[in-house]
């Protein structure tokens, strides 16, 4: 197991040792801090010179993360930096198994937090704790910093018309913007709806990034598949508390901000099920989080019935625990070449690749998939082409580039690549001819979106410029313009002509 240079790991003396984690590091990296899991004030003075990164290794659950964040500052640590891991204590059970659990957690625990990139100053918010204990008023120390939503101005598509994480924040902590959203840190709570919801991955919660929980998965699954038969994986609040089930867990700041890519991603590195469990240590969750979520849920288990693997692999805690049959519960061999890394960053290209790997897995590589539901991360277009004008509008909005227009050969397409398409609904809103019914779109789940196809909606006969002969717009876009502008008090033989732009300032000064 690699360990990045500037990570220090500190564990407890009630857990296995550092060298029978096989992470090989001598002091001071690595070292047992005896009381750690009891009183966190003790990590003063310990943290490893030259270590910017802190994972403790600890014994106790719950584990209160705020106070071990406070101390880490103290410590020296950037906020968000100290990472908690809570590990099975030494001479609990075979101590041979303790040992290996122990391996998986750490390993999974060093990768997120190698991954981690630090925020600014806009990633974090003052908060006081939800209960406040005799030691910290006596330290007079009640605040800490809690991570908020950080904008990706260079993605959002707020300048637009996008509004889907205002829709989605029940704080309303979110405000527009000309070109991208603005987040209020002490009006948000960290829920993660607004990252949930977020069509082109603008948002993004320091320490719960789609880029650190993808590279805890993949460490995960790396070291259990070739370490145990079956292996699984529970997706859980922060301080949730301990696995029931023996699964494997991955903590993330509330798992309302997991999307159904992240949600069968175990299954796609070979996972025998995974398991979402909402809640944790003073965890409140706005109306309508468990109804969003178990969309999500429910949005993947109907993937898998498609693919004609049992839904009972992907399940919410909340309902009865679904046993899976002796010959479906088994985890499959390791694979990450088909997950490039650059898919972390984006929404769209993560989903169509976890699908395809599950194709592979559950369908033998072919499958039919046609899933309509409201919570898909694609959309599917239908186009009335007698009523769509091909002005080009619903391809200038669009900002994955999905839609797009072609105009070769004499020659005028509107066209559609569907793995792009991320149904933020753009296109349908801007259409000039949407009272026509030219443009409709649904979410739904295809397999069109695991390629990159490119289809054609609508093809027409580039219209020529009466007086120059250049391409201009389509007949259609024409007729429709000309017939409306004929009504018009103001309309003048110039303006109804089929002029290009060139030719049409002089025709307007005769």
């Amino acid at each position: 197991m690699s360990v990045p240079s500037t990570v220090g790991v500190l564990s407890c003396e009630h857990v296995p040792a550092a060298a029978s984690l096989g992470l090989g590091l001598a002091e001071p990296r690595g070292a047992v801090v005896p009381g750690l899991c009891c009183d966190p004030s003790r990590l003063v003075g310990r943290v490893p010179a030259g270590m910017d990164r802190l994972l403790l290794g600890l014994c106790s659950t719950p584990v209160d993360n705020q106070l071990m964040q406070e101390e880490g500052r103290r410590a020296g640590i950037e906020p968000l930096c100290v990472d908690v891991v809570v590990l099975p204590r030494s001479g609990a059970g075979s101590q041979a198994v303790a040992a290996r659990r122990a391996r998986l957690l750490v390993a999974g625990a060093l990768a997120r937090l190698g991954a981690f990139e630090p925020p600014g100053p806009d990633g974090y918010r003052f908060a006081l704790p939800r209960t406040l204990s005799r030691r910290s008023i006596l330290r007079l120390r009640p605040a800490h910093l809690e991570p908020v939503p950080v904008v990706a101005h260079e993605r959002c598509a707020a300048g637009r018309g996008c509004k889907r994480c205002l829709e989605a924040c029940q704080q309303h902590a979110i405000a527009p913007g000309r070109t991208a959203v603005a987040i209020a840190p002490q009006e948000c709570t960290g829920c993660g709806q607004c990252v949930a919801a977020c069509p082109v991955g603008a948002l993004f919660l320091p320490g719960s990034t789609t880029r650190q929980i993808l590279t805890q998965v993949r460490a995960l699954a790396r070291l259990a598949s070739s370490e145990l038969p079956t292996w699984e994986v529970a997706y859980r609040c922060r301080g949730g508390g301990p696995s029931e089930t023996g699964a494997l867990p991955v903590e993330v700041h509330c798992v309302s901000l997991l999307s159904p890519a992240l949600l069968l991603l175990p299954l796609a590195l070979g996972a025998a099920r995974v398991s979402v469990a909402m809640g944790g240590e003073g965890h409140e969750h706005e109306r309508g989080t468990a109804e969003r979520l178990g969309g999500r849920v429910e949005l993947g288990r109907r993937v898998l019935a498609a693919l004609d693997a049992n839904p009972a692999r992907l399940e919410l805690s909340s309902r009865a625990h679904e046993e899976l049959p002796d010959d479906d519960s088994g985890a499959a061999a390791y694979d990450d070449a088909w997950l490039a890394d650059e898919a972390a960053g984006d929404g769209g290209r993560l989903t169509a690749a976890v699908i395809r790997q599950l194709v592979r897995r559950f369908a033998g590589g072919e499958a039919r998939l046609d899933v309509a539901d409201p919570f898909s991360p694609f959309g599917a277009l239908d186009v009335n082409a007698d009523a769509c004008a091909l002005c080009g509008v619903c391809a200038l909005a669009c900002p994955t580039s999905a839609l797009h227009c072609e105009r070769t050969g004499g020659r005028q397409r509107l066209l559609f690549t569907p793995s792009r398409c991320v149904a933020c609904g753009l296109c349908a809103a801007r259409c000039p001819e949407r009272a026509a019914g030219a443009l409709v779109l649904e979410r739904r789940l295809t397999d069109a979106i695991l390629d990159d196809r490119t289809e054609t909606l609508v093809e027409v006969e580039s219209a020529a410029c009466a007086r120059c002969g250049k391409a201009v717009e389509s007949g259609r876009l024409q007729q429709l313009v000309g017939a409306r502008l004929a009504r018009a008090e103001h309309a003048t033989p110039a303006v109804r002509a089929a002029l290009c732009d060139a030719c049409r300032a002089p025709a307007f000064a005769l």
